[in-house]
């Protein structure tokens, strides 16, 4: 056992000096997403609306912003975005439609943008957005009936 302890420590040394090769360096450059909004609350929708919404961002980085792919976690929603690349300092844009009859209850639906921005989420390799609301029953566009008023007996 007693030889075995220099070995691991010369070998637990040499790992340990080789881990900052393999980290990502952080410099700060190329391409970002700058977003007005990351989220869209559509609060309360009837199940038989047609739902839209757009989110809209800035290529804040130093290089030229590539979106490869844009991915709905929900068959419920269809994408479409700013295709080409977005060079720095211009805006590029993401529209979601949603069909809510697909849908029941309260929902909250990520979208996953597959790109070269520095700002991606590391564990997920993307950026992502959210989209939230709450289906009801179709809404009644009956006008609310007054009620009598009730003579208190005393």
């Amino acid at each position: 056992m007693h030889v075995l302890r220099p070995f691991l420590l010369v070998l637990y040394l040499a790992i340990l000096g080789t881990c900052p090769l393999f980290a990502q360096s952080d410099t700060g450059r190329g391409p970002k997403f700058l977003f007005t909004e990351t989220k869209y609350n559509f609060d309360t929708v009837s199940n038989d609306s047609a739902l839209f919404c757009r989110f809209e961002f800035q290529n804040s980085g130093t290089e030229a912003l590539e979106i490869y792919s844009a991915e709905p976690t929900c068959p419920c929603m269809k994408l479409d975005w700013s295709r080409g690349s977005v060079a720095v300092g211009a805006k590029g844009w993401l529209t979601v439609s949603v069909a809510p009859n697909m849908l029941e209850g309260r929902f909250n639906k990520g979208v996953f943008i597959h790109s070269n921005a520095i700002n991606n989420d590391p564990y997920l390799n993307a950026f992502q957005l959210r989209i939230l609301g709450v289906v009801g029953e179709k809404l009644k566009q009956e006008p609310v009936k007054a009620r009598k008023k009730r003579k208190i007996r005393g």
